[in-house]
């Protein structure tokens, strides 16, 4: 953090320096939020979620993926318009926080987890969009982080659902195709609250994150040939590196015993 919560005060290296002073701007239990900076993407091949008729170029005003902090405590995880937004965000973060509440670790005794290691996300593509819009975001999005479940979905200008989109890195499809056909059945509605909390819901109920260690099929394993010419090319241009370095001192050695004579 930089600045106090309103902002009016602006942190330096000076100041504040203690507790008590910082306390002063942020009362102690203040919660807060704040942006990882760093890359929570699966290190996976494109073609495992890329729609081969999709060029991101026909599609320039995706929007990005959501990192902007509200009230110093929420991320907005609601991208576009929807009816009853600032609600809508505030359940979302409530339910996002009950998704990655602490608790005990099955597995291990004694230590403790995160429950269902989830952050669902909303977004609204625009009205009467083709669903091609939903597949150039997954693109775009390269499928979310890790621990995403993201809805994207286009309302129709009567107030229906033209389409919705659902993915996440999560293998239990069915969780993807029942939220799909809650929202289709539920329509754009005058309020998003009761959406949110149901789908959070079903998230809750059905949702498994996959295991990371799943994805060492990715990973190439080098055959005994390979590493023996490996070793190999790397023992020579060893070699290459004593041979210049030795010849090198060899013509120091001669020049000096000339010069010297």
């Amino acid at each position: 953090m930089d600045e106090s919560i309103n902002g009016r005060t602006s942190f330096t290296d000076r100041s504040p320096n203690t507790t008590a002073e910082l306390a002063r701007y942020y009362p102690l239990g203040t919660p807060s939020a704040s942006v990882h900076r760093y890359v929570n993407k699966v290190r996976s091949s494109y073609s495992l979620f890329r729609h081969s008729d999709i060029d991101l170029k026909d599609f320039p005003d995706l929007p990005s993926y959501p990192s902007y902090v509200s009230e110093v405590l929420h991320v907005d995880r609601i991208v576009g318009d929807v009816p009853n937004k600032s609600k809508a965000l505030d359940a979302l973060a409530a339910r996002n926080t009950e998704l990655n509440q602490t608790v005990p670790d099955p597995d291990h005794p004694g230590k403790t987890m995160s429950w269902k290691q989830v952050n669902l996300i909303f977004v609204n593509m625009g009205t009467d969009l083709p669903q091609e819009y939903g597949y150039a975001l997954q693109d775009k999005w390269k499928n979310g982080n890790k621990n995403d479940f993201i809805v994207s979905f286009s309302p129709a200008s009567d107030g229906s659902m033209n389409w919705v989109h659902a993915f996440s890195w999560s293998e239990v499809d069915i969780l993807k195709l029942e939220v799909q056909d809650y929202l289709m059945e539920q329509g754009a509605g005058q309020d998003f609250v009761p959406i949110v909390n149901h789908v959070a819901q079903m998230v809750a109920d059905q949702f498994v994150r996959k295991q990371f260690a799943d994805f060492n099929y990715l990973q190439i394993e080098v055959s005994n040939t390979s590493t023996y010419m490996i070793w190999g090319l790397e023992m020579s241009l060893l070699g290459f590196y004593m041979y210049r370095r030795i010849r090198t001192f060899l013509r120091r050695r001669r020049r000096n015993i000339t010069f010297d004579y």
